[in-house]
């Protein structure tokens, strides 16, 4: 039997092949996920129910028509039975069935079955056909009574089951769920009048209304099983619009009125098929392309964010550790200072040596606590600057010569060479930042130096004063000298000549020469070559106070 080709038909059966390979399309892409198998049968279900009214409406003889309308009432039957699985299931990836699901949900529907299938006493009892109106479907009252209290009733335990996890989602899923409420009523509201109460009093012109309306229900339930990842829609609609060009060019085959014709028709289905294959692959390469880079920058912000609030609780942990040992710290070193001082009595000369001892461990653990709490301070900018006019030569003079006698303990040579032209440098500044800066840069090149000679020179270069820190130590290494003036990296080489460097020292004297609008550098010719650090700072024409 052949369909009759009308606008309706054709509209009929065009949304009954876009149902089906919607459900198709969500299928294939994974096959496991028990939403997808709901929903693949759903579509099946009303793609069926289409395919009914087309043999109802395209009927030649009575018994052909009782038989369709037997099939159409029996598809639309399945209709809410799918729909409370789906239900059920969504949006469960891997979903199971309790055992009353599975067991006493069917017996209503294969009840039903029986009502519209029996050949005779069943529901349908006849079918009047006619070339210009819609066929007109005799029932059983009683039966069809029962069918629709079926039908409604089972409508409503979907209802139940989306109202119910609509008012208990969120987010995502709140969405997800209003679509498919949204879909589920518009197209239920519409097919129960017209395919279902209008029929119940006689009227049968708008019986095929409902195969139409349906797409909207499918297309929501779609969207909101893609709403987690809406890339995917692009691949649906490629699949589909690929299927459906397939079919068309398929039926030219038949169409062809010659054997070239034919031939020719063959040839651009094959070609058309191949591409249409590949334009599928590729657009799913680009989508899952996409979703891993979206995956990679979320993955990357949340590291992003990790990483910036444990830099906080880092910050906040120096501030307060330092902060509690400075007070214990300054206590110790205060009464160790009168016990070395006598000012509670002489004690032993070995008591005398342990306590100077200590005393110096203590000095060294108090400037220590100070550079972590400066290092918090700059980390949470709250580091001051008392700026003010000062000598810059006379300030380099004071810091270097105490360092003179350590050196000369040490077997080196500390030379500070200031240019004759630059007896006077004067600039906007904090001295005390300064003097630590310079002290801080000789003390290291005299600890990292084990022979040799350690050199400070100071020239006037145009607006800005350039001072070299040049020593014969241990050097550095190219990798060394990547990360020197990071926070905690003093270099492995550093650490063997001075286990108690921490590698906070010079992360502060960058941060305070910058603090300067200055600059500061490091360089080497490498291991056991010395070091050369030179810092450029400008004078106070050339800075605002």
């Amino acid at each position: 039997m052949f369909f009759e080709v009308d606008i309706i038909n054709v509209l009929i059966a065009t949304i009954a092949v876009i149902n089906a390979l919607y459900g198709l399309a969500v299928f294939s892409r994974n096959r496991k996920n028990t939403t997808n198998q709901a929903f693949f049968f759903l579509t099946v279900v009303v793609s069926s129910w289409g395919i009914a009214m087309l043999f109802l409406r395209s009927a030649s003889g009575e018994l052909a028509g009782i038989w369709a309308a037997r099939a159409l009432y029996a598809t639309a039957a399945l209709i809410p039975f799918a729909s409370v699985y789906f239900a059920s299931l969504f949006p469960v990836e891997k979903g199971v069935l309790s055992f009353s699901q599975k067991t006493l949900v069917p017996l209503p529907l294969l009840f039903v079955l029986i009502l519209t299938l029996a050949p005779n006493g069943g529901m349908i009892q006849s079918v009047t056909l006619s070339t210009s109106e819609e066929p007109v479907i005799g029932f059983n009252l009683f039966q069809h009574t029962l069918y629709s209290l079926y039908i409604i009733g089972y409508f409503s335990w979907v209802y139940v089951i989306l109202f119910t996890k609509f008012f208990r989602a969120k987010n995502v899923l709140k969405i997800q769920l209003a679509y498919i409420l949204i879909g589920t009523l518009t197209t239920t509201g519409i097919a129960v009048v017209t395919n279902l109460l209008l029929p119940y009093f006689g009227v049968f012109s708008l019986n095929w209304f409902g195969q139409i309306g349906i797409l909207a229900m499918i297309t929501f339930i779609l969207y909101s099983i893609l709403k987690h990842h809406l890339f995917n829609i692009s691949v649906i609609a490629t699949e589909v619009f690929v299927i459906v060009l397939q079919l068309t060019l398929f039926t030219q085959i038949f169409i062809a009125q010659t054997l070239q014709e034919r031939l020719l028709a063959v040839g651009i289905f094959v070609g058309s098929f191949v591409i249409g294959i590949l334009l599928v692959r590729s657009v799913i390469r680009e989508v899952e392309a996409r979703q891993h880079i979206e995956k990679l920058a979320t993955d990357l912000r949340t590291a992003n964010d990790r990483l910036k609030e444990l830099d906080k609780l880092k910050s906040q942990f120096l501030s307060i550790a330092s902060h509690d040992l400075r007070a214990p710290l300054t206590a110790i070193r205060n009464f160790l200072s009168l016990l070395i001082d006598g000012t509670y009595g002489k004690i032993p000369a070995a008591a005398d040596e342990g306590m100077r001892q200590v005393f110096d461990r203590a000095t060294s653990m108090s400037e220590m606590v100070d550079n972590y709490l400066n290092v918090s301070r700059i980390e949470q900018g709250r580091m001051k600057y008392d700026f003010a006019q000062i000598d810059f030569a006379k300030l380099l003079t004071e810091a270097i010569e105490p360092f003179k006698s350590v050196a000369t303990e040490k077997g080196l040579s500390l030379t500070f060479k200031l240019d004759p032209t630059s007896s006077t440098l004067l600039m906007k500044a904090d001295e005390g930042k300064l003097r630590e800066v310079i002290e801080n840069l000789v003390n290291n090149a005299i600890n990292y130096t084990q022979k040799g000679s350690v050199t400070v020179s100071a020239s006037k270069e145009g607006n800005k004063v350039r001072v070299v820190f040049k020593d014969t130590g241990v050097g550095m290494t190219e990798e060394t000298q990547k990360g020197l003036f990071k926070l905690f990296s003093s270099g492995e080489d550093a650490r063997k000549i001075n286990p108690k460097s921490t590698g906070v020292g010079l992360y502060i004297t960058k941060a305070h020469v910058e603090a300067h609008k200055g600059t500061i550098r490091a360089e080497s010719a490498g291991a056991g070559q010395g070091s050369t650090f030179t810092i450029e700072l400008p004078l106070s024409q050339n800075r605002t106070a």
